[in-house]
């Protein structure tokens, strides 16, 4: 049986959303918020990521980690679709079970929430309520897997 290669020595990443929270636009804008599948919300004015509620994760908006002056920066992240959420220390991820275990395993899980299914128009409204927040920046463009709900295969197989 064959040894795995030992796996690299990454840099860490740091991102100062807290700092970045407050200079976007000039404006003061809360970290992050998670929006479930009963329609509550919890976001960082309420407390930390380990006191959310674990259950049924939709979405969660945060203020784009992304340097500004990065050509990634969008103004507002939207973590959404995933079967777990998980907050490293200074944003959130979302993943597979897999992901989840990598992240755990490396240190960088300090908690995990867990995704729901819901019929497409049910998670729709929750994207578009999120997408539509207004205690994050506007969005000046969209990423990979983060199209508008209406874009997505989903949408178009299941236009219920």
């Amino acid at each position: 049986m064959s040894e795995f290669p030992p796996i690299p020595e990454l840099p860490e990443l740091h991102f100062d959303t807290e700092a970045l929270r407050d200079t976007v636009e000039g404006a003061h804008y809360i970290a992050w918020r998670i929006y479930y599948s009963d329609g509550t919300t919890f976001d960082s004015t309420q407390g930390e990521p380990v006191d959310s509620p674990v259950f049924g994760v939709q979405c969660i908006v945060m203020v784009d980690p992304e340097p500004s002056t990065s050509s990634y920066h969008t103004g507002r992240l939207n973590v959404h679709a995933g079967d777990w959420y998980w907050w490293d220390g200074e944003r959130w991820w979302t993943g597979d079970l897999f992901g989840l275990l990598d992240a755990a395993i490396h240190g960088r899980c300090k908690a995990a929430r867990q995704g729901q299914m819901l019929p497409v128009a049910q998670y729709n409204a929750i994207y578009k309520r999120a997408e539509a927040d207004e205690d994050f920046p506007r969005r000046s463009a969209f990423r990979r897997r983060e199209e508008e709900p209406t874009r997505s295969r989903a949408y178009y197989h299941n236009k219920d």
